[in-house]
C-alpha cells in the first residue's frame, strides 16, 4: 500500500492531540501552537470552502454553457425541421400547380383537337354534298335524265316548282 505523506496541519493536531492526552499544563507555547493549529484549520476550511465554491461555479457555468448549446442546437434542428416542411408543403404546391396546368393544357389541346376534327368532319361532308350535289346536277342535265323529268313530270303535273310549293310553302317573290 502506498504510505500517504501527512500535512503540516495534520501533524500538528496529532501534536496536539498527544498533548491533551498526556494532561500536560498548557504552557504559553502550547497556546500559541494551539492558536497556529486553530489558525491554520481556519485557512484550510477557507481554502477548501473557496476551492469546492469555485469548483462549483465552473461546473454550474459548463452546466448552463452546456443546456443553452443544447437549446441552440434543439432550436435550430426545430427551425431547420420548419424550412424543410415549408419547402416541402410549397414543392407540392407547386407540384399541384403544375399538373393543374398540364391538365388544363391537356384539356385545351384535346378540346383544339375535336373541334378540328369537327372542322374537318364537316369540310368533308360539305365537300361530299357538293360532290353529290355535282353529281346530282350532271345525272340532271343528261339527256336521260332529261327524258326521265320529263316522263315524271308527265306523271307528275305539279313538277319540280310543286314538290318545292309543298316542301317550303309558297314561292314569294319580291316582283309580285
Amino acid at each position: 500500500m502506498k504510505v500517504r505523506k501527512k500535512s503540516a496541519a495534520q501533524k500538528r493536531k496529532e501534536r496536539l492531540a498527544k498533548l491533551k492526552d498526556n494532561d500536560l499544563i498548557e504552557t504559553e507555547v502550547d497556546v500559541s501552537e494551539k492558536r497556529r493549529l486553530k489558525r491554520s484549520d481556519e485557512l484550510d476550511n477557507e481554502s477548501k470552502t473557496r476551492k469546492a465554491r469555485e469548483s462549483y461555479l465552473k461546473r454550474a457555468k459548463r452546466a448552463n454553457e452546456s443546456e443553452i448549446e443544447s437549446r441552440d442546437r434543439r432550436a435550430k434542428v426545430l427551425s431547420n425541421m420548419r424550412v424543410k416542411l415549408a419547402n416541402e408543403s410549397e414543392i407540392e404546391s407547386q407540384d399541384r400547380r403544375a399538373k393543374v396546368s398540364a391538365n388544363m393544357q391537356a384539356k385545351r389541346a384535346n378540346e383544339s383537337e375535336i373541334e378540328s376534327q369537327d372542322r374537318r368532319a364537316k369540310v368533308s361532308a360539305n365537300m361530299q354534298a357538293k360532290r353529290a350535289n355535282e353529281t346530282d346536277i350532271e345525272e340532271n342535265h343528261s339527256p336521260a335524265a332529261k327524258s326521265r323529268t320529263h316522263t315524271q313530270e308527265s306523271r307528275d303535273p305539279v313538277g319540280f316548282h310543286g314538290y318545292c310549293q309543298q316542301l317550303f310553302g309558297p314561292l314569294r317573290s319580291s316582283y309580285q
